[in-house]
């Protein structure tokens, strides 16, 4: 086996890019002495030898590589770009291109055969696609076409992937040198940060880390771009020319600095990076319309639990982002994925809230921006972090007396969990009190349980025993009712289905068909699934949660569909498909099923589904699983 570390990997690359070097040459990209290098390229003559090539060492003519060079090629392709870094490499080389280029001319610079950038180039058309760009053919190769604003989009999300890991531009700079080398120039980075640096702290500008890298990554590939006369159209929604007086001295900056012209397009969206790099809006930058967002922002959430704070953050929040949103601009949010999959819950309640922003204020909220707003929900979440109460009501001889005693305990010392309805004489409660949403009854007397209720005998004093038993109590209620009532009940072993399919639209068709066959939903059922997934893809990894809205529910379910060759979901590798169909019957329970739910959505269960050899076994494999769960 050939085996060679990165600095072979520069050996042979500056050697093959060619057509001839000297030791000088490899000096300077490896950092090593001569000798170190004749060292090395002893070892690598041999090796390459026996795949055909040979490495050519003569005085005063140069290095070089005779005979066949396809091996070679594969071994530092292989070994130096993985798909997933090859895919950007071509996409960037592409985006940044105006002369057309063969997939030869591609494959050459990233020293791999045809055939793997064939396979390759697949996916960048696919990724372009996308993006609302597409691929010209002609006779001398191929050229990018679509709009310049969407040209750096997938630039900056590129850039900005590669990144997620560092609040940094410049923190991975070996990953930078690597593929930015031939394209951004890695010093203009640096005088880019320290300019922006500045130029916020002169103006009193607040910022976070995540929003001035997006702003720093706008900065450098605006120079690049208009350094090769590509400029971007005016703002699609710019109704005012307003432009800050900061932003016409970053200008005046930029352009003295890399000797470039900015065309008033290009400062437009500028300036309105600048405008949007606070979240809040108490200096005016943010958005002109904040008094409208925040009378939409209660409007919507007048049915729901919400606090004053949310609000606030919500209408700041949107505030800026409508603001971004309607001037085409997008930021970067590293996380989007970790929220999609440990806040589900209140991803779902962001998700249906951007549904609305689209609506009321006729912009697209991309998934990115999706996942910012679900923290503020999952923030309001954890404000009041208190389980479900519930409800209860003491019993005793007459409801008078010492009775009153233990309601004022109750109410003090369980104020979080329990919702007291009242205190009643057993008279009262057997034949008044509706019994329908109690679900334990606190007594000092003896009573039978012909309620099918939670029954704790306690005495007047509220001892530690008594404690105990209602703690207890309290944990079995909101066992029984998480667990079997809310998410058991919803599935059936004959809706846990072991296909496969090619496509999530042929998953949807067959899981929605049954639903409607079983007289579970609605015919609209299908299309709603579809454009649930249109607005922001439910694929987590491996697993993907497709649901539908509410009115095309007839009663509540839960299907699964096991993919052992697994399924293209939009571009991710799908092996476990949970079909949510939930009518607004359950919505209240949504928060408590969904905690439950996520469990589910892990890979140490998806093993377990995957070992499944029907739905009855991974039906009790579920109820096994989600058990030791709780235990654990």
């Amino acid at each position: 086996m050939f085996k060679v570390d990165e600095v072979d990997i520069k050996l042979l690359e500056t050697i093959l890019i060619g057509p001839k070097v000297h030791y000088g040459d490899l000096m300077s990209v490896t950092g090593l002495s001569k000798p170190t290098i004749v060292k090395r390229l002893n070892m690598l003559s041999v090796e390459s030898k026996k795949l055909g090539a040979i490495i050519v060492r003569k005085r005063g003519d140069g290095i070089y590589v005779e005979g066949d060079k396809t091996e070679l090629l594969k071994i530092i392709g292989n070994t130096h770009y993985g798909s997933e870094d090859r895919k950007n490499k071509i996409l960037i080389n592409v985006l940044f291109r105006e002369e057309p280029i063969t997939l030869q001319e591609l494959a050459d610079e990233l020293f791999v055969s045809r055939d793997t950038m064939q396979k390759d180039f697949h996916q960048v058309k696919k990724t372009l696609k996308e993006n609302d760009l597409y691929i010209c053919k002609s006779s001398q190769g191929i050229i990018l076409g679509g709009l310049e604003k969407n040209r750096r989009h997938l630039i900056s999300s590129i850039i900005n992937h590669i990144y997620d890991s560092s609040d940094g531009i410049l923190d991975n700079q070996d990953k930078l040198d690597d593929f930015w080398s031939t394209l951004l120039d890695t010093k203009g980075v640096k005088e880019v940060q320290n300019l922006m640096y500045a130029f916020l702290k002169k103006n009193g500008i607040e910022y976070n880390n995540y929003k001035f890298k997006n702003l720093v990554i706008h900065v450098l590939i605006m120079i690049e771009r208009v350094k090769s006369g590509s400029y971007l159209a005016p703002l699609e929604h710019n109704t005012e020319n307003y432009i800050l007086t900061e932003t016409n001295s970053l200008v005046g900056q930029l352009e003295n600095k890399f000797k470039i012209k900015l065309n008033d397009n290009e400062v437009a969206y500028l300036n309105s990076h600048i405008e949007s790099l606070e979240d809040t809006g108490e200096n005016g930058r943010t958005s002109k319309n904040m008094d409208k967002v925040a009378e939409f922002i209660k409007s919507y959430l007048s049915d729901m639990n919400h606090d004053q704070l949310l609000i606030e953050e919500l209408t700041s929040h949107l505030s800026a982002a409508i603001s971004r949103l309607d001037k085409g601009l997008v930021i970067n949010n590293p996380y989007t994925m970790k929220v999609k999959e440990e806040f589900s819950y209140n991803f779902e309640k962001a998700v249906r809230l951007s549904k609305e922003v689209e609506k009321m204020f006729r912009v697209t909220v991309p998934e990115n921006e999706i996942a910012y707003i679900c923290l503020h929900f999952q923030s309001f979440s954890e404000r009041h972090s208190e389980l479900e109460k519930i409800k209860a009501v003491i019993v005793c001889t007459t409801g008078l007396g010492s009775s009153r005693f233990l309601e004022q305990r109750i109410l003090r010392d369980y104020s979080q969990s329990i919702d007291l309805i009242g205190t009643f004489s057993l008279h009262e409660f057997e034949e008044k009190i509706s019994k329908e949403n109690i679900q334990m009854i606190l007594s000092t007397i003896r009573i039978s349980n012909d309620y099918n209720k939670e029954i704790v005998m306690v005495s007047p004093l509220l001892t530690d025993i008594d404690h105990s038993k209602i703690s207890y109590a309290l944990q079995k209620i909101r066992d029984k009712a998480r667990l079997e009532d809310y998410l058991i009940d919803l599935l059936d072993p004959t809706r846990i289905y072991f296909k496969n399919f090619e496509n999530v639209s042929e998953v949807v068709d067959f899981m929605s068909k049954r639903l409607i066959q079983d007289g579970l939903a609605e015919k609209g059922v299908t299309q709603s699934i579809k454009e649930r997934e249109k607005i922001a893809s439910t694929a987590l990894q491996s697993v993907a949660i497709p649901h539908c809205q509410p009115k095309f529910v007839k009663k509540s379910s839960l299907s699964i569909l096991v993919s052992k060759s697994g399924v293209d979901w939009n571009g991710s590798k799908v092996h476990l498909v949970f079909l949510i169909s939930f009518n607004s019957e359950l919505q209240k329970q949504l928060k408590v099923i969904y905690h439950y739910f996520s469990k589910l959505v892990s890979k140490k269960f998806l093993k377990i589904a995957l070992k499944a050899s029907n739905g009855q076994d991974l039906f009790d494999e579920i109820i096994d699983y989600l058990k030791e769960e709780e235990t654990a």
